[in-house]
């Protein structure tokens, strides 16, 4: 009975010695040391992948080096962080393709990943490791002076370039950190980069006013630079037609070109729709409504119809048949109406009249013959330049 309270006790003593002790190396942690052990744990908690950063560096660069430093290759993603001020991440694309196998497939394949344009959804790969990653980073350097430079940072975005990231940049100097990454015992390294941006030693005031849920980086993200096409329509050609086109070319276009022009974003997304037209002699889109109205729009509309048949033969488009006539509903129109009256809607031409029979034209005198041999001779001035005749 005393030998099971005594091993009990042994237990719990033994419990607290290991949470002090750790507690103890968690105070006295180096700042390589615990980011070694926050993205291994990462890895660990999420896929069962062993993960070993090694070669740890840590620097402290300008903006500009860091911007350099981000360009280097690899994806760089974006890290939202506290007080508006965003952090960066950039990782090599061996270690963002065995992020995604082993997402996918439950195991790193041994194959050379291929060299390909990074996606969102790659990014998307690499947010559970860099969320879980920061927040045990920031943890095991609680007591550290370096803990407010890196606590409350998260996966934010994929940034296309270095130089649009370097657009977001409003710290003047960073704390960087190299490290060499392996996944898998080996199966896949590479190289990541973590850039924190300096903030002033006090801690800023809490605003109560400030909504918790909301990106941090949103402003900043609105002044990324965004690509539109404006989109007339969308014809379908055959072969031979588009082997045909050449410079002067026309192609026919529907009615409503001008008045529905779209607004289309990167992969030919469409945004918004309006009506395409000029202001201050530049073309100018109009969203959301008719910039056109009445007989200007249906004069606009008509010439360019008018244009797009004339040139359709050229192109080998196919015109537009003509609606059939309605010959009956003309019939009913040219008829009186029932009243009498001669009044007739605007637009509508007045129903004809009955007009008396001409009379007979037998009593009129008959004309005295024409003598056209003794006309008078006529003196007409010589033209210039011109020789007389012989």
């Amino acid at each position: 009975m005393h030998d099971a309270q005594d091993a009990e006790t042994n237990d719990v003593l033994r419990r607290k010695a290991s949470i002090g002790r750790r507690a103890f190396e968690a105070h006295g942690m180096s700042p390589e040391k615990a980011l070694n052990r926050a993205l291994a744990r990462a890895a660990e908690t999420h896929w069962n992948l062993a993960l070993l950063a090694r070669d740890v560096q840590q620097s402290r660069i300008d903006q500009a080096s860091c911007e350099e430093a981000l360009g280097e290759g690899g994806m760089i993603v974006l890290l939202d962080g506290p007080e508006g001020l965003p952090g960066f991440a950039r990782i090599d694309g061996a270690l963002v393709a065995g992020l995604t196998e082993v997402q996918t497939f439950g195991t790193i394949s041994a194959m050379e990943p291929e060299d390909r344009p990074f996606t969102a959804t790659d990014a998307a790969m690499t947010a559970p490791l860099l969320d879980q990653g920061l927040e045990n980073f920031a943890r095991l350097m609680a007591a550290h002076p370096l803990h407010r430079q890196i606590a409350e940072f998260r996966f934010g975005a994929r940034v296309e370039t270095a130089r649009i990231a370097g657009t977001l940049m409003d710290s003047a100097f960073y704390t960087l950190f190299r490290l060499q990454v392996d996944l898998g015992g080996g199966c896949r390294s590479g190289q990541m980069m973590l850039a924190f941006p300096e903030r002033d030693t006090a801690p800023a005031e809490d605003d109560a006013e400030a909504d918790p849920a909301m990106p941090r980086h949103s402003q900043l993200m609105m002044t990324l630079p965004v690509h539109l096409d404006v989109v007339l329509c969308r014809l379908t050609l055959s072969l031979r037609d588009v082997e045909a086109l050449q410079e002067g070319s026309r192609l026919a276009l529907p009615r409503d070109a001008l008045t529905r022009t779209k607004l289309c974003a990167a992969g030919g997304l469409s945004i918004a729709e309006g009506t395409l037209g000029q202001m201050n002699g530049q073309r100018a889109l109009r969203l959301g409504g008719d910039a056109l109205q009445g007989r200007e729009a249906k004069s606009r509309m008509e010439s360019l119809a008018a244009t797009a048949m004339a040139g359709s033969g050229q192109a080998g488009a196919p015109s537009e048949p003509m609606a059939p006539l309605d010959f009956q509903q003309m019939v009913d129109a040219a008829e009186p109406s029932p009243s009498g009256q001669d009044s007739a809607p605007p637009g509508i031409t007045p129903p004809l009249v009955d007009l008396p029979d001409i009379p007979e034209l037998d009593d009129l005198p008959e004309l005295p013959p024409l003598d056209l041999d003794n006309l008078p001779p006529m003196e007409l001035p010589d033209l210039p330049g011109m020789a007389p005749q012989e």
